[in-house]
């Protein structure tokens, strides 16, 4: 067993959470901050050639185990910071603190129950590299801000890991190192760019249920979520407002779109392989529940990597630069406006909780309609009620489901406050063949012999904000 001790030597931590400068505090320390750490003092100390295998050593190991306590976060004051500048030798008094702009900047904090993480990696053994690592640990002056002090050293004898690595997708996300990190930093710091996250692992509290072996759908449960601020925010115009986030989506994401958001092939065609799904995240399910839209949420599938996901999405999320959220309206007219932005939260502190991802995908195997499942089949005759029963089985098994052992369809949903499914606009079929031009929907409530992991999106609308399931 080997570990790496940090003792943050003021009580306290200063790391923003990655994506969210000034916002929610980061911990546990990722294993990739730390180790962005180390390679920062190995810079700093002369680039040994020793330490530099010692490094290359430890990124290329397992992924690690954490132990660390709780702490209590504390309310991001903001402060107005001079901006760092170079200016030519004519202008250098201007460098003076006094004579520099100031910058809005905010700086997460929290004050630690026990100062001192471990980061752990049962199987690894350091051995032929130990002095290496012993002299880059000495040589650690903080982890995350400049401002969060901290003394670390080798440990052999670590206490009982209580963050584990999950068994596969899901947990807390945190950044990991992988074999090549170092390189990759290495040419981003010589670029004078800032380095990007590009390994996340789901990590489970000691005693957590890992629940990632479930039967799961072909959709990501790490959910991108976004509060929703305005007027007009009814579940009934989920179809309305999640088209207007997808206008959003295409106008800020980069060019080239790939096929994963665009749901396009290059040659323009219907793309066969699932895509992101755009959700409304509504207050239903509890008593004096009314339906009101509280959020949108982007379902990635499960293929999409981490890394690529952040850099496409990167205009969306995160801050502005004087420290705000960046906030997108989406709608704007006399009875319908709609603003959204990422809600405040951190590991410690979470969303509301219908803005929560696990409100929407914990397992489960009973799930309940919040907006009706299109069909997608018109359906008449003696027969209607059993052909749409195996439809919305056949729907389960399309996104990578098990078949329902029961299917039930009604007008009603058996959530409060969810409107009946009447009041829901149908959508329109690309063609007309054999209908009315729209396509059918109706509220279910769908049983599995097992647990299943969300998100369930069901129907042909599944990518339009229909057929949305919560689990009972």
């Amino acid at each position: 067993m080997f570990a790496i001790a940090i003792n943050y030597l003021n009580g306290r931590v200063a790391a923003s959470t990655y994506g969210s400068p000034g916002g929610a505090v980061e911990w546990p320390p990722h294993p990739d901050r730390v180790f962005m750490a180390l390679v920062a003092a190995w810079g700093e100390t002369g680039q040994d050639a020793d330490a530099e295998q010692a490094l290359r050593w430890l990124e290329s190991q397992a992924t690690p185990s954490l132990a660390a306590g709780e702490c209590q976060t504390r309310q991001a004051v903001r402060h107005y910071v001079p901006v760092n500048d170079d200016r030519p030798p004519a202008q250098r008094r201007q460098l003076l603190p006094e004579s520099r702009s100031r910058q809005p900047r905010q700086f997460a904090t929290a004050t630690l129950d026990n100062p001192t993480a471990h980061i752990i990696w049962p199987d690894a053994d350091p051995a032929e590299h130990l002095p290496a690592l012993q002299r880059l640990t000495a040589s650690l002056t903080s982890v995350g801000h400049s401002s969060s002090l901290a003394q670390a050293w080798v440990d052999d004898n670590p206490p009982p890991a209580n963050w584990r690595p999950a068994a596969g997708p899901g947990g807390y996300q945190m950044r990991v190192p992988y074999d090549g990190r170092l390189d990759d930093l290495s040419t981003t710091y010589a670029s004078g760019q800032r380095p990007e996250a590009r390994r996340w692992v789901g990590y489970l509290r000691a005693g957590a249920a890992d629940t990632t072996e479930r039967p799961h759908s072909v959709f990501t449960d790490r959910l991108i979520v976004f509060e929703a601020t305005g007027a007009g925010l009814d579940l009934r115009a989920a179809g309305q407002l999640t088209a207007a986030f997808r206008n959003l989506i295409l106008a800020q994401c980069p060019e080239p779109l790939p096929e994963w958001i665009s749901g396009h092939t290059p040659d323009g065609g219907r793309s066969e392989s699932p895509h992101v799904a755009l959700i409304p995240l509504p207050f239903v399910g509890r008593q004096h529940a009314n339906g009101r839209v509280m959020g949108l949420a982007i379902a990635l599938p499960r293929t999409v990597p981490d890394a690529e996901a952040n850099r496409l999405f990167h205009n969306l999320l995160g801050y502005e630069t004087n420290g705000e959220l960046k906030s997108h309206q989406i709608m704007r007219g006399r009875w319908n406006e709609a603003t959204l932005r990422q809600p405040e939260s951190s590991a410690r502190q979470p969303a509301r909780h219908n803005l929560q991802a696990d409100t929407w995908t914990r397992p489960s195997d009973t799930w309940h309609t919040v907006t009706p499942v299109t069909l997608d089949r018109y359906y008449k005759g003696p027969d209607k009620a059993r052909l749409e029963r195996e439809n919305v089985a056949e729907q389960c098994r399309r996104i990578g489901l098990p078949s329902p052992v029961a299917v039930a369809l009604g007008p009603v949903s058996m959530l409060e406050g969810v409107p009946p499914a009447r009041e829901f606009p149908r959508l329109r079929r690309r063609s007309d063949q054999g209908g009315n031009g729209e396509w059918q929907h109706t509220h279910a409530t769908i049983i599995f012999d097992a647990p299943v992991r969300g998100p369930v999106i069901l129907g042909s609308g599944r990518y339009r904000g229909y057929g949305l399931c919560r689990p009972a």
